[in-house]
């Protein structure tokens, strides 16, 4: 594009009205993978800077005659030259040049393009991709090569672009599930100068994998993301990842940040904050709060705050004013969350200080663009689904509206007069799936087998209490039924209307056992084989550290892998008030857990199962026979069937769940079944620490995962049989025999620790003619259960069981 140099309003730079003038936006955001449809005078498409499913990016003609982009979601907004800026993470005078503007040629101190090196005119990112990978080698105080694609375009040669850095500082960027997206370094520079490039692993042009200065993709993710668990509602959010880093150590809080300071945080992917109660703790200087709280009004490019982009998304905000707190002597500027330093009370303290009220998150009115009004074809207006944060929608909002999808439009079912046909299932499925009002807000949870309303339908409107996720009711039907005929004049039939819903539901389900489980990442340090004496007082002994391993590795099992065999059980005795069923409870979580359940032997049973990971069986030393062999067979089912009250149809769900039983024991067996007592796993508890399960469970449970799918197992090996069954027949009904066997041992036992069976024959008085293998059996199965068992390999001799 050949551009006649001249001044622009600052007398010096790029002429920036000439760029916008003949540089098409639309064309530019087209040739960089924006899809665009066209809408009147105006393009609609799926933002680039943050991710989306209905599109919200406008590109429109300001009253200045050029084109500038707005998206609704995320605020982003600007001109030709400001869009390469936040796509490209590019200086303006590098937008400038990408976009072919010529320089200044008269003024000494500005080089004229033709001398301007090559990485001022092409985009020096050109070429290179990220390429993901598990780990990096990046270390405090360690020098690491680190590849500079600006280096490289200035000398042009890719070898001469190293140069090593030696971070003080090393931050991993992780998405969701954990799996390394890239680093922001800290390296500190002469002068108290410090540097912090965004970094992630390559591939060059010439095929090589190296470690690169390279900037996030837009919209960039949050600092501590896998952090953040579906079923964490409040996050704290700091700004900078030293701070996030402090205060999480500190509280163990869901802490999060984002990268690339307060001129960042325009393209920051907020969703996942969706919905959450978020606290803003803003650095203590004028550029933290602006960021946070105010916006920048700055004319070029006005920003939005981070409070307003976090309303848009129905979150409530509060933010921490370090100001309410009593200081000893004034703050300096830049005070944040890592200058304190504090332990769990103080935070609290500090909390109760400085916590502000929620907040209620108005729009800007200042319309940093004045856009021209976009034509709209006469769709039947639908109220937008209301917020629990109320906005008042002002300026460039009101002038820019979102347009439905056009691709799902397209697919509608329209009479031959060009009408809607209001009872047609494909367009009541369509507006159930993609309307703006409704997309989103039916789900299926998986693991409790229901049809859920995620977020607040639009049918709700008259609650102003914050929407919390609930299972669908039956007078929430005949309300979407009359929300779809007042919004879209369509008429679904009431029991037509149950099936469309739970077909949208199970095509948007989700599984919040599987979400957390998938959602950990354990820090390395054991603590599953000492479950039971570290967190339930249990004394630690090899018998106790097998059953912690293999307990919580079948809770796994049973989570990820529905209906697994797992037909056993873990006992906890204790006396009253050691907190065994707080612990338990912790342990698995309130949304996990439950103490009730019917009649074993009904439906019901089968059903309450559902939604629930572990359920606990009270008072086990209180059952008759029958009780406890119906429990033992309800254990032992791999899959549940069962018909809903209304269902239509029978339903097969394999078994998620598993089961705990509580004892407060008396001293008297309460195995009735010496045959059934090998499902049970006993356990002497004392001092349940529930607060410290609270603390470390998903630390305990990220372990569990890793064994799982390590290939432990969760049953009890042939080697860990003795040790077991010396247990459960410490609590099994007594056998006449055992009283005298047992003085017989006392008695007759070598100090090696050997008993024969001679012995036992002559305690019993039995005549060794009549002896049958019944008898000897029978001797057998006592002298285990007084904690002995046969030698290998022999078949009258007996040795104590060790642990």
């Amino acid at each position: 594009m050949n551009i006649t140099a001249s001044h622009d309003e600052t007398g010096m730079g790029y002429n920036t009205d000439t760029i916008k003038r003949l540089t098409s936006l639309s064309d530019i955001a087209a040739q960089n993978g924006v899809k665009l449809y066209k809408s009147g005078r105006e393009y609609v498409g799926l933002c680039p800077f943050h991710s989306e499913k209905t599109p919200s990016f406008q590109i429109f003609i300001g009253h200045d005659g050029h084109q500038h982009y707005h998206c609704k979601g995320c605020g982003a907004h600007g001109d030709v030259i400001s869009f390469i800026e936040d796509l490209k993470g590019v200086s303006f005078t590098e937008a400038c040049a990408i976009l072919g503007g010529e320089q200044e040629a008269d003024t000494a101190s500005i080089p004229n393009i033709s001398s301007l090196p090559e990485s001022a005119i092409h985009d020096i990112y050109e070429g290179i991709e990220p390429v993901p990978i598990e780990d990096h080698p990046f270390k405090v105080g360690e020098w690491q090569p680190l590849y500079n694609p600006k280096r490289a375009a200035e000398s042009g040669n890719n070898d001469d672009a190293f140069r090593k850095i030696k971070p003080s500082l090393v931050h991993d960027y992780r998405d969701a599930n954990g799996k390394l997206y890239g680093l922001v370094l800290r390296a500190d520079l002469p002068g108290g100068r410090k540097e912090t490039p965004m970094v992630r692993h390559v591939r060059l042009p010439d095929g090589r994998t190296v470690w690169s200065r390279f900037p996030f993709t837009k919209p960039r993710p949050l600092y501590g993301l896998e952090s953040l668990r579906p079923e964490i509602s409040q996050v704290i959010l700091v700004e900078g990842e030293k701070a996030r880093d402090h205060l999480m150590q500190a509280t163990n809080r869901c802490v999060l940040s984002w990268p690339g300071g307060t001129n960042g945080a325009r393209h920051v992917d907020w969703s996942p904050l969706k919905g959450k109660d978020v606290i803003l703790w803003p650095d203590h200087d004028e550029p933290g709060y602006k960021a946070m709280l105010h916006g920048d009004d700055e004319a070029r490019k006005p920003i939005l705050p981070i409070a307003q982009m976090l309303g848009r998304l129905g979150c409530k905000i509060r933010w921490v004013d370090i100001s309410k707190q009593n200081w000893p002597e004034p703050l300096p500027k830049g005070f944040d969350a890592a200058d304190l330093d504090y332990d769990k009370a103080a935070f609290e303290n500090l909390m109760r200080a400085c916590l502000t009220d929620w907040q209620e998150i108005a729009e800007r009115a200042e319309a940093p663009i004045e856009a021209a009004p976009i034509e709209q074809q006469p769709l039947e207006p639908a109220p937008a689904r209301i917020s629990d944060t109320q906005s008042v929608a002002e300026g460039i909002d009101t002038d820019i509206i979102p347009q439905p999808d056009p691709d799902w439009m397209h697919n509608l079912t329209f009479n031959k007069d060009g009408a809607l046909v209001k009872h047609s299932t494909n367009n009541h499925l369509s507006y159930l799936e993609h309307h703006e009002s409704l997309k989103g807000v039916i789900s299926y949870n998986a693991f409790a087998l229901r049809t859920m309303l995620v977020e607040r339908p639009p049918w709700d409107w008259m609650h102003k209490t914050r929407f919390e996720p609930r299972p669908i009711e039956d007078a929430d039907y005949p309300r979407l039924a009359q929300y779809m005929e007042q919004a879209f004049g369509l008429t679904p039939k009431p029991k037509a209307l149950e099936m469309l819903v739970d077909t949208v539901a199970k095509a948007n389900s989700y599984d919040p056992l599987e979400d957390y489980l998938f959602g950990l990442r354990w820090d390395g340090i054991p603590r599953a084989a000492n479950l039971l004496s570290d967190y339930f007082g249990s004394k630690e002994s090899t018998y106790t550290n097998i059953i912690s391993r293999r307990f919580l590795i079948s809770a796994v099992a049973r989570a990820l892998n529905p209906g697994c065999k797992m037909d056993t059980m873990l006992i906890l005795e204790g006396p009253q008030g050691a907190r065994k069923s707080s612990g338990i409870r912790a342990l698995f979580g309130e949304d996990f857990f439950s103490d009730h359940i019917s009649d074993v032997e009904s439906k019901d049973a089968m059903m309450e199962q559902q939604g629930i990971w572990c359920l606990e069986v009270g008072e086990m030393h209180s059952f008759t026979k029958k009780e406890a062999n119906a429990v033992k067979k309800f254990m032992t089912q791999q899959v549940d069937r069962f018909r809903p009250p209304y269902g239509r149809n029978i339903i097969t769900a394999p078994r998620r769940s598993l089961m705990v039983g509580t004892i407060n024991p008396d001293g008297a067996p309460y195995l009735k079944d010496p045959t059934g007592a090998r499902r049970f796993w006993p356990v002497m508890t004392d001092r349940v620490q529930r607060e410290k399960i609270e603390v470390d469970r998903d630390q305990i449970w990220a372990e569990a995962v890793c064994m799982y799918q390590s290939g432990n197992v969760w049953w009890i090996q042939e080697e860990e049989q003795d040790l077991l069954q010396a247990q459960q027949q410490a609590r099994t009904s007594g056998d006449i025999w055992e009283g005298v066997l047992a003085a017989s041992v006392k008695y007759n036992a070598t100090s090696a620790g050997y008993y024969e069976l001679k012995d036992a024959i002559a305690a019993l008085n039995l005549p060794i003619d009549r002896a049958t293998n019944l008898h000897f059996d029978r001797i057998a199965k006592v002298l285990r259960k007084l904690g002995w068992k046969l030698v290998a390999g022999s078949t009258t001799e007996f040795e104590k069981v060790a642990g």
